[in-house]
């Protein structure tokens, strides 16, 4: 079954979108401490190879926040 995209949400800073690939290191970052996987309430993958299926396999979409102008990745919802 193909799995149906949310759409892109803008505001004046941010854009929610769909979790990508290139989100991969920054998540990494942010998994990499305790506190952030403790409030999350989720054991994510650690290395970048389970990320990339995490994101592959996914059955829902994942949010993740972005800066509009560089689009990089700040967190998730």
């Amino acid at each position: 079954m193909t799995k149906k995209e949310a759409p892109i949400n803008h505001t004046d800073r941010l854009v929610l979108r769909p979790r990508a690939e290139k989100d991969i290191p920054n998540m990494l970052q942010m998994f990499n401490h305790d506190e952030v996987r403790k409030f999350h309430g989720i054991n994510p993958p650690r290395d970048e190879r389970g990320m990339i299926e995490m994101i592959r396999n996914r059955t829902e979409t994942k949010w993740t926040v972005a800066l509009k102008e560089t689009d990089e990745f700040i967190g998730m919802s």
